[in-house]
């Protein structure tokens, strides 16, 4: 009886294990947006969540381009193609725990200057409330200052990216949806455990009933 008590205590801890949800990550800005034609604004849809980017004050002012050449990391970027100054806007279609993204900043009229680059977070879209905001300054690696950011504070659906540098980029912008918004589903343990339970329950010579009365 003991021996069978362990082994149904082991798998039902297998069961619970595997029914904690898996908070994954997903990767935007990695390679999947066709370069030197897309322009903000532009919907990326990666892993069912969509990223919903604009520039403001104008449309059109950031750029897919490769990486290549410009800055260390990555395949791919969101590049400032012009000199207005403007700020990159990414809104989420769920709310998220966190973000790391890597970016770079240039200041082409003072192109040793390193200036902070900043993230700002929002709930609610745009229009939202800012919950949290964090800036990093980077270093020069090859023609821009590079540096990694991350914001986890608080849940969040928008982000706010800018710069005193009239350019600036980002790629390899990796989020974690939050971990209460979704329905988990069952991993590999869940379903191997429930395996081996219908095993031991089915077994034509034990069943719970027995197994007291013997106790």
């Amino acid at each position: 009886m003991r021996k069978r008590c362990i082994t149904l205590a082991s798998v039902l801890s297998i069961l619970a294990v595997g029914a904690i949800p898996l908070q994954a990550s997903t990767i935007f800005v990695n390679g999947e947006i066709p370069i030197n034609t897309t322009t903000t604004p532009f919907d990326d849809t990666v892993n069912g969540i969509t990223a919903h980017f604009t520039s403001s004050p104008s449309a059109g002012a950031f750029e897919a381009q490769s990486t290549s050449g410009t800055v260390s990391w990555g395949t791919e970027m969101w590049f400032e193609n012009d000199l207005s100054d403007s700020s990159l806007r990414i809104v989420f279609s769920q709310v998220l725990s966190s973000v790391t993204m890597d970016f770079g900043t240039l200041d082409v009229f003072s192109p040793t200057t390193i200036d902070p680059f900043v993230l700002t977070a929002y709930l609610g879209g745009l229009g939202g409330s800012q919950v949290g905001s964090t800036q990093q300054s980077g270093t020069f690696v090859d023609t821009m200052a590079e540096g990694s950011i991350t914001f986890n504070a608080a849940n969040f659906d928008t982000l706010v990216l800018s710069s005193v540098s009239p350019t600036i980029a980002v790629g390899d912008i990796t989020v974690t949806a939050d971990g209460g918004s979704g329905v988990p589903e069952p991993s590999t343990a869940v379903l191997l455990g429930a395996g081996i339970l219908l095993l031991l329950l089915g077994g034509a010579r034990w069943s719970p009933i027995r197994a007291l009365h013997r106790a």
